[in-house]
């Protein structure tokens, strides 16, 4: 009868440890049920991570110099063709009205992805993107269903009409990437008269965000949806830094000055309430009832999917150590995730620009070879990103390409 008893006594132990490296005690602040459903698989993660030591997935040294052995004339070539095929296929997606559904012939026009669809025909097709900014200006709810004045919903085409679906996926990131969408937009065109001419409807769009901030800097996604995502708030943070780049740009110091603070407000709420310093990783969410969500690696999205947005959206240098290290995670993870997409899923593009500012060309070569993918607009869009990214570094000698998400803005 020994034998058993011993046998509980090692696996209370194991489940003690399991618990303790999931992440328990350290926060007794944070209701610990919102953490159970992941914890066993976190606490085994921790422990094979420590145990893989230098077998992890490293990182280039010389991202530019890697860049580039890798880069013969055929590879360039192929990713030149892939890049104008995908802007082509942008251009088709382009509504009688002047924006972007969420594919060519589709009925559906979802804003946050027509937005992403906008910066990437830049700067070739101003006038194209210019037709989507007024698109969504002139689509702006005053107020919406919940009472709050900038948001933009979903559209669906019936015949030649748009028909509001009374929704939207997340208030703040559809207000955030349109802010990001017309700083680009001025970037590339100086067209000073489009933002004087809708200036106070551009503060209405960056209100969203600043409405939906609570005390910790950090945004929940919409009304009734009381959520504080990850990613969402990395791009919140985007948005509101390259609102405040281009006031700065036109002279309106005060305003700049305001927006770069709720912008940094935005950061210091990431940093210090959704970064977990002792696990080296984010929070993916965190609830109303403060409840905090630790990522499971094992689950694509929207744990280990989030973890790439604060480097994306400018959050953290990509010379960073947190987003070194949680690159090197989600590449351990997730080795050759660009290379075999899973069959009828998004190959998540979005992701690519990340890889190649972290000096990891090898996810975009894979998508830009395979012109079959289910795209949607925004897959289109980051890959056009990623691809000029990872060209201008090439072409331009650069020792590093520029900051993944972010235009010449930045946020750092």
């Amino acid at each position: 009868m020994a034998f058993p008893r011993n046998l509980s006594y090692v696996a209370a132990m194991l489940t003690l440890v399991g618990l303790l490296l999931g992440g328990v005690w350290a926060y007794p602040r944070v209701p610990w049920m919102g953490e159970v459903p992941s914890r066993l698989e976190i606490a085994g993660e921790t422990l094979l991570g420590t145990l893989a030591g230098d077998r992890l997935y490293r990182i280039p040294s010389d991202p530019a110099a890697a860049a580039a052995a890798a880069a013969p004339a055929d590879a360039v070539a192929r990713l030149e063709e892939a890049m104008s095929r995908q802007v082509k296929w942008l251009l088709a997606c382009r509504t009688a009205s002047g924006t972007f559904a969420v594919s060519p012939g589709s009925d559906l026009i979802i804003p946050y992805f027509a937005n992403q669809a906008a910066w990437a025909l830049l700067p070739e097709y101003p006038r194209e993107v210019k037709a989507h900014l007024e698109w969504y200006l002139a689509h702006l709810n005053r107020p919406d269903r919940w009472g709050l004045t900038g948001t933009v919903y979903d559209y669906r085409i019936e015949g030649d009409r748009e028909v509001p679906t009374g929704s939207y996926d997340s208030a703040d990131a559809y207000a955030a990437t349109f802010l990001t969408a017309v700083a680009r937009y001025w970037q590339a065109t100086g067209d000073t008269r489009f933002v004087e001419e809708h200036r106070a409807e551009l503060d209405l769009v960056a209100g969203v965000i600043v409405a939906l901030q609570d005390r910790d800097g950090l945004a929940w996604a919409r009304p009734g949806h009381w959520v504080k995502y990850l990613m969402d708030n990395a791009e919140n943070f985007q948005g509101l830094s390259d609102y405040a780049w281009l006031l700065g740009r036109l002279g309106d110091e005060d305003a700049a000055r305001y927006w770069a603070g709720r912008a940094e407000a935005v950061r210091a709420g990431i940093r210090q309430f959704m970064y977990n310093p002792r696990r080296g990783d984010y929070y993916w969410a965190v609830k109303m009832s403060g409840t905090r969500r630790l990522p499971n690696w094992r689950q694509w999205y929207p744990d280990a999917v989030a973890q790439l947005f604060p480097v994306l959206c400018g959050v953290e240098s990509p010379d960073s150590r947190i987003s070194r290290t949680i690159y090197q995670r989600f590449a351990s993870f997730y080795p050759g995730w660009a290379a075999v997409p899973r069959p009828g899923r998004s190959p998540w593009a979005v992701l690519i620009p990340v890889a190649v500012t972290m000096g990891d060309a090898g996810p975009l070569q894979h998508l830009a070879a395979e012109p079959g993918l289910p795209w949607h607009a925004g897959e289109a869009a980051h890959l056009v990103s990623a691809a000029r990214m990872w060209l201008s570094s090439i072409l331009s000698g650069a020792t590093r390409p520029a900051a993944a998400g972010a235009p010449a803005p930045g946020g750092n």
